[in-house]
């Protein structure tokens, strides 16, 4: 009987800490190896010393690819960056400002599995960046997204969108807005989305090497993340044996 609420009261307890435990984003697969290893990676490559994939099949240095004048038709600069984290998985990702007035943002995730980066080309619609992740797509209808990750590519994860009902013949249509995928009225679809503007935007840095040693050294410990589970687990034991004896020893004292 001893033993059973013994167990019992572990289970309890291991419970409540675990559930207590912070989450950080829905992934939530960072260690400090890996997260280390993707800010090395991502310094070898702004340093042109490491190269990436940029159409499934090519690799070639980052200085390589933006001098490719059959592409762009003239040799791209590197602006600027900005380093954040858009799929909140806490492993952070580059976003590259060039010189293209058209394409000129490269987004860079590093992919530790094959040791290499899934890149992507954004296009002036993409407006906004929030230091968060959250995006702003500024078109004809624009809208508010996030990015999930997953197998070297992506998709959007729609935070604010419209859509349009259209009558039969197709010459009427109502507007429908939709928030985190949930129709609402005009009126809490325009002050979602004021909400979102009012979050600070991502920080950008000019392109150089001072500024690429500063960034990718200050931030070169991950964040608290990773499977903590089994130090909690380890205390919550060690709480419990401690509650344990404290009641055993004064059922003695109660016995004496």
């Amino acid at each position: 009987m001893k033993t059973f609420k013994f167990v019992l009261l572990t289970i309890i307890i291991v419970g409540i800490v675990n559930v207590s435990l912070p989450v950080h984003g829905e992934n939530n697969v960072t260690n400090v190896t890996e997260y280390n290893k993707a800010i090395e990676s991502y310094k070898a490559l702004l340093q042109n010393e490491k190269k990436f994939n940029f159409d499934n099949k090519n690799y070639c240095y980052l200085d390589e690819f933006l001098g490719n004048v059959d592409t762009y038709g003239e040799n791209l600069i590197k602006v600027r960056f900005a380093i954040l984290d858009i799929d909140d998985d806490n492993l952070p990702e580059i976003i590259l400002q060039t010189s293209d007035v058209w394409n000129g943002r490269i987004l860079f995730k590093y992919d530790s599995k094959n040791d290499t980066f899934y890149t992507d080309t954004w296009n002036y619609r993409v407006g906004s960046i929030k230091k968060d992740g959250t995006l702003f797509w500024i078109s004809a209808p624009s809208w508010i997204y996030r990015l999930n990750f997953s197998n070297g590519s992506y998709e959007q994860r729609m935070l604010a969108h419209i859509d349009f009902d259209y009558s039969p013949d197709g010459n009427t249509y109502n507007i429908l807005y939709y928030v985190n995928d949930r129709q609402v009225s005009e009126e809490e679809y325009s002050l979602f989305w004021a909400e979102q503007e009012q979050k600070e935007d991502v920080d950008w840095y000019d392109f150089n090497e001072a500024n690429i040693d500063k960034l990718l050294e200050t931030i070169s410990v991950a964040p608290e993340t990773g499977d903590t589970s089994v130090i909690f687990t380890f205390i919550a034991l060690a709480a419990t044996a401690v509650i344990f004896m404290v009641v055993k020893k004064r059922k003695v004292y109660n016995y004496v």
